[in-house]
């Protein structure tokens, strides 16, 4: 497995909702698993999560999944 560490800045929170909902799905069809959601010791960012991949190609599924890429179909997701 590989281990991804993301830091999240909101700055529009219905989209991040919006965003939330879409890759919550995706995970859990593709057997990816969020290990730890919290709040960094820090005034920029606004949440941090730990995402358990099976794979970096299970990774890669997720950034070119229909449905992210719908939701997002000009925005780069990292």
């Amino acid at each position: 497995p590989i281990f991804v560490v993301n830091l999240v800045k909101i700055s529009d929170n219905e989209a991040y909702g919006i965003y939330d909902s879409a890759i919550s799905n995706t995970f859990s069809m593709i057997g990816t698993r969020i290990l730890s959601l919290g709040v960094p010791e820090t005034d920029y960012w606004d949440k941090l999560n730990i995402i358990q991949y099976q794979t970096t190609a299970k990774f890669c599924e997720i950034l070119s999944s229909k449905e992210l890429q719908d939701k997002y179909p000009t925005q780069i997701l990292f």
